[in-house]
């Protein structure tokens, strides 16, 4: 199943998500992989930082049952998840506030994600802030000094959605992370 919101924020998918893992065949989730990206939105929305944390928390008691005993047997039968972290955007260039915000949840998320699955074999949650950035990420204080900056031409003209070459990337990286997962 493929859905896409356009301007969802993480509490508008949580039934989205829940109602397609019920549609799985005998509740057998072991071949499913989720692709998430969520939080941008929350972030635009000016919904508070702690309110998208737990908004992220529900989304795993989801995907992987109210209380996850890793040792469980019921372990092998949940489904897997990649999810895609917040981007730097064009349009951050002169928004440090939205900016430091979109770090900020991308720490938030990702250490969210490795507490509940330290051993990345359910797991893998793709850092993408830099992701479209070109040189501009490896230099000194790239994120927290502003020096990151978007190339556009990853960009669609809003400076906000991906151009068919930001899209590549992120297919590339996706199928990077669904051969880490299956090979576990």
């Amino acid at each position: 199943m493929v859905s896409g919101h356009s301007g969802a924020t993480l509490e508008d998918i949580l039934p989205i998500v829940a109602e397609s893992l019920r549609r799985a065949p005998d509740r057998d989730l072991t071949n499913i992989i989720l692709v998430i990206c969520a939080g941008e939105n929350n972030i635009g929305n000016g919904i508070l930082m702690s309110v998208i944390e737990e908004s992220f928390q529900k989304l795993l008691k989801i995907v992987f049952g109210e209380s996850v005993d890793y040792h469980d047997s019921d372990f092998a039968r949940t489904p897997k998840l990649i999810f895609l972290g917040p981007k730097i955007e064009p349009w951050l260039q002169h928004d440090a506030e939205s900016r430091k915000q979109y770090i900020q949840l991308s720490r938030c998320f990702e250490r969210i994600c490795y507490q509940h699955d330290s051993s990345k074999e359910r797991i893998l949650y793709l850092d993408c802030l830099t992701m479209f950035c070109g040189d501009t990420a490896i230099l000194p204080g790239a994120l927290l000094g502003g020096k990151a900056l978007a190339e556009t031409p990853y960009f669609d003209a809003d400076q906000l959605h991906l151009s068919e070459k930001g899209y590549k990337i992120w297919k590339e990286r996706v199928e990077d992370s669904i051969l880490k997962l299956t090979s576990c």
